[in-house]
């Protein structure tokens, strides 16, 4: 098959000059994922289930049938695939903290797993000794799925006190190496697709969604969850910067928001430190594809590309962009997709042992030769200090869903009990294994030259059943040490999320999770405990990933876990309410927020000297037309979702067209649309309306279609996501040069994963896992690139 590199490295007046060098001195360059997506090794290391393992269980919930049981196995080669990372020259990595690795019952009482602590440690000493950043997602989406069974997760005010003691847990344990934290992972996305469209974990939604949510209230849970999750993240902070920080400036963590996001944040907050924590693209994971075909990712390369450009341009406007991190390493569990996406600028073979392949866009990272349009953008483009790292999420990177003393998330529910919900009916069981593989992982990231490492904890690997009451677990807990000292001795930096979508199960079975405000003290607590556990190495928490998605996903649209939604939306859920969940969620996720920053401020960020933030999903919107009122209402939009994971944009009636043309080349994820110009736009928009706060882009990325008819040679050549990091990293470093206050960037993702509803169908990873060959990494072509960018 001939292959061209012409859309990736086409001279264009946009990247011209985009490379390392186009960013400020210090600027970080990482990778992202998330530990449900990546680790695998669901049932090992004393991790017991999350509700993603629970989830992808659940006939037709993941389109491809998958899980993230096994995913891309980096609970067990987390040393390749830091390896990986280091190679491609990332300076940070970022993935999340299974909870239920840490604490497999959820909470404290339930027991520490003294494995998943020692796999967090040897991960995050992987990473450091490789010269690597973590960035620590605490809350990836994976609750415990003891927690959603015992109180219903982030339905009940109780999840905020576990997510506490949780987040205290990894604080203790890794803040020592750890400086930067990221409690929840787009908290939105995991409400609304998790308790409105019942798409991701628990799957809870009303009837009238038709998304064959076992219950829910697509009207109502959203915003109880969303509350919860805002309880969470707060006590998750509050811990935090109670007992392991010292005295300093707010964090936002901003993923992938691009230029005028960065602009804007840079004018609304007073122009603050970014890290772009996420940014990344998938593809369909097409097994009709030879290896070949499938590491030909030229979308992700012009994905990356542009948006760097778009981060460049911002960094030039002055935002203070310190790192960007691209999603994903690996091909990995995607959420309710399951495996059939990839979003891995490396290609991971899930029917060869999960071998690693590096795809174009991991290969172009590593070596790209100077032309036109990359001769100057580079690392020293960015500002000294800037982190670059990847990103992850635990239920999409860590399999091991019933291992290591891990309980079930929401997740896990959602995708064994409707397998139908995810696209390719895969759960995250098995994931990648980052459980078993993360040393593999952090040499990934280490050889790929990443800062940085963005991954969530699994709530239900350290409490099993969401609360400390059910006791902690040990494996959980020794795992994410593992981990966090395997990134630490590697010199990468964890960004840890507490909560990326994955609340434990028996939360969400105990009272609804995060439709009831008791999910903001177990979230607490859980936080609490991981800053307790591992805030001597973690220095960047999370508390919640995206939690617009989690809201809207989970509680609105029933398309992700719990996969509640009201029955007028024809989306087979069980249960739920539209109309109000969504907004009880994003309130209790909210609370839950607010909690985790309160007990981290109060006990642990004096000593421990961390920042702690959320991570917001973060969409540029563009008016439909010149016409006044749709101007009137991209600013409106913009002020209800100013958000922080940037992708793509949105038009203001939810098209992907401007004036009837499309925005621009669409991704294999039907949502995700390349507009590089729109990181940049949002990023100086973010600057002007928040007073320019301090910014990281804790994801951003492309994803091609995961091919099976592929040749490895082929899949691992992925100049579209070559050109996709290469035109954000030039936007951010514009938005930087403008001013925005960005800090860092996570490509998303470090791996092939398990991506959401999505399952195995597509690919996201700058490193290609191969799901048919024992999760096998291989780095992609944009690895290599990320490798050749971020060398020093």
């Amino acid at each position: 098959m001939a292959m061209s590199n012409g859309k990736a490295f086409a001279p264009n007046e946009d990247t011209a000059t985009l490379n390392r060098s186009s960013f400020p001195a210090g600027f970080i360059f990482g990778t992202a994922t998330s530990a449900y997506q990546i680790e695998g090794a669901a049932n090992e290391g004393g991790r017991k289930p999350c509700i993603w393992d629970t989830f992808s269980q659940c006939p037709g919930k993941i389109k491809d049938g998958s899980s993230g049981n096994v995913a891309c196995d980096s609970y067990h080669r987390y040393k390749e695939d830091v390896g990986i990372m280091k190679d491609i020259g990332f300076e940070a990595y970022r993935f999340s903290i299974s909870w239920s690795r840490v604490l497999p019952d959820g909470k404290l009482s339930g027991g520490v797993n003294k494995e998943g602590i020692s796999y967090y440690n040897n991960l995050i000493n992987e990473l450091i000794a490789n010269g690597l950043e973590p960035f620590v997602t605490l809350f990836h989406w994976d609750l415990p799925q003891t927690l959603e069974d015992e109180y219903g997760g982030f339905l009940s005010p109780k999840v905020v006190e576990d997510f506490r003691d949780y987040a205290d847990l990894c604080y203790k344990e890794f803040g020592d190496r750890v400086k930067h934290w990221i409690t929840l992972n787009e908290p939105w996305t995991f409400t609304n697709n998790g308790y409105a469209t019942g798409h991701f974990a628990p799957g809870r939604c009303s009837q009238w969604q038709q998304k064959n949510c076992d219950s829910g209230d697509s009207g109502t849970e959203p915003y109880l969850v969303s509350h919860h999750s805002l309880l969470a993240h707060a006590a998750a902070v509050q811990v935090y910067r109670k007992k392991y920080q010292a005295a300093s400036d707010w964090l936002f963590i901003y993923p992938n928001g691009i230029r005028e996001l960065l602009l804007y944040t840079k004018r609304k907050y007073n122009n603050p430190i970014i890290y772009i924590t996420e940014n990344g693209m998938d593809e369909t994971n097409d097994e009709t594809l030879s290896l070949e075909e499938a590491l030909a990712d030229n979308h992700r390369v012009d994905y990356y590309h542009q948006h760097l450009s778009s981060i460049q341009s911002a960094i030039e406007e002055g935002v203070d962009v310190r790192g960007y991190f691209a999603w994903s390493l690996l091909d990995n569990f995607e959420w309710d997709l399951g495996y059939s996406v990839r979003f891995g600028i490396n290609y991971v073979d899930y029917k060869d042992g999960l071998k690693r392949y590096p795809k174009l866009s991991a290969k172009c990272c590593k070596a790209i030769t100077p032309t036109q349009d990359t001769a100057s953008l580079n690392r020293s483009s960015f500002p000294a200090g800037f982190i670059f790292g990847t990103a992850s999420s635990a239920y999409q990177y860590e399999g091991a869903a019933n291992g290591g003393g891990r309980g079930p998330s929401i997740w896990d529910t959602f995708t064994q009990r409707y397998p139908g919900k995810i696209m390719d009916g895969s759960n995250g069981n098995m994931a990648v294994d980052s459980y078993h593989r993360y040393k593999e992982d952090v040499g990934i990231i280490k050889d790929t030259g990443f800062d940085a490492y963005r991954f969530s904890i699994s709530w239900s690997r350290l409490l099993p059943h969401g609360k400390l009451s059910g006791g902690v677990n040990e494996e959980g807990i020794r795992y994410y040490n593992n981990l966090i000292n395997e990134l630490v001795a590697n010199g990468i930096q964890p960004f840890v999320t507490l909560f990326h979508w994955d609340l434990p199960q028996a939360l969400e079975d105990e009272y609804g999770g995060f439709l009831s405000p008791r999910i903001a003290d177990d979230f607490r607590d859980y936080a609490d405990l991981c800053y307790r556990e591992f805030g001597d190495r973690v220095k960047h928490w999370i508390t919640l990933n995206e939690p617009w998605t989690f809201s809207i996903g989970g509680y609105a649209m029933g398309q992700f876990a719990p996969g509640r939604c009201s029955e007028w939306q024809h989306r087979n859920c069980t249960g739920g309410d539209s109309g109000i969940e969504p907004y009880l969620v994003s309130h209790h996720q909210l609370l839950a927020h607010a909690a985790a920053v309160q007990v981290y401020k109060q006990k642990y960020q004096a000593s421990q000297k961390g920042k702690i933030g959320i991570t917001l999903v973060s969409l540029w919107v563009v008016p439909f037309s010149d016409a006044k009122h749709h101007h009137n209402a991209a600013e409106r939009a913009l002020d209800f979702i100013l958000n922080a994971s940037y992708f793509t944009d949105f038009l203001v009636n939810l098209t992907a067209e401007r004036n009837g043309v499309p925005i621009g080349a669409k991704a294999a994820s039907d949502w995700l649309y390349v507009y590089p110009r729109g990181i940049q736009d949002l990023l100086l928009y973010t600057k002007r309306k928040y007073n320019n706060p301090t910014i990281y882009i804790t994801e951003n990325g492309i994803d091609e279609m995961n091919n099976g008819t592929l040749s490895l040679k082929e899949a691992l050549a992925d100049n579209v996501r070559i050109d996709y990091y290469h035109r954000h990293l030039s936007f951010l470093q514009r938005a930087i040069k403008d001013g925005v206050d960005v800090r860092g960037y996570f490509a998303w993702s470090l791996l092939d994963n398990f991506e959401w509803y999505i399952g195995y169908s597509v690919r996201f990873g700058i490193n290609y896992v191969d799901f048919n060959d024992g999760l096998k990494r291989y780095p992609k072509f944009s690895a290599t690139w990320f490798k050749n960018f971020l060398k020093k």
